[in-house]
């Protein structure tokens, strides 16, 4: 028998990401909601998609990322990937974004476990969801930017991202870059280092 009813623990973890949107808008983690207007739409399976401008300089461009309220990582797609999903805008090339750079290994606020120092200098990430969609590549740091409903953006700097190589079984619809996390993380820190 089917219950249409959210279980107790789906309606618990909306209520932890609520509260800690609230909490970086009211110690100014991120802009305040009057400062920023995402452009967001619905997409099939019950996914929302905001458009995020991710990079600078010519490695600037806007993506469409599905939005996740508990989860404490934000990725996306980027160059070079195996398998490259199609979707609205090219994949990212962090190597044209001036201001993009990998989160090295040594790094103890951000590389520890959960992700993974690599033999290259780098540290690694690998995240799972329960459908079975996951991504791995490494983490990073670029400019995110958001809308704010003049034409105008409000950049922020030094955003922690997964920049992910591979992908498996995500339903991107052949639009969506990633994801957009607004959760916290496992070690309560904002998403910039």
């Amino acid at each position: 028998i089917a219950n249409d009813q959210p279980a107790h623990y789906d309606l618990a973890s909306l209520q932890r990401a609520k509260d800690q949107v609230k909490c970086r808008i009211k110690h100014q983690i991120l802009p305040t909601v009057n400062e920023i207007r995402p452009f967001m739409c619905r997409l099939d399976d019950m996914m929302y998609a905001v458009m995020v401008g991710v990079g600078t300089g010519a490695g600037f461009q806007n993506y469409q990322l599905a939005l996740d309220m508990a989860g404490g990582l934000s990725w996306m797609q980027c160059l070079p990937c195996q398998p490259c999903l199609a979707q609205l805008n090219p994949v990212f090339d962090p190597t044209k974004s001036p201001t993009y750079s990998t989160v090295p290994a040594h790094n103890t606020l951000w590389c520890r476990p959960r992700y993974q120092a690599l033999p290259n200098g780098a540290c690694g990430f690998r995240i799972e969801y329960r459908d079975a969609t996951g991504a791995s590549g490494y983490l990073a740091r670029d400019t995110f930017s958001f809308p704010t409903g003049n034409n105008q953006f409000v950049p922020l700097e030094g955003v922690v991202f997964g920049c992910a190589h591979r992908t498996e079984h995500f339903h991107n619809q052949d639009k969506v870059a990633g994801i957009l996390s607004l959760g916290m993380g496992p070690v309560g820190k904002p998403p910039t280092a």
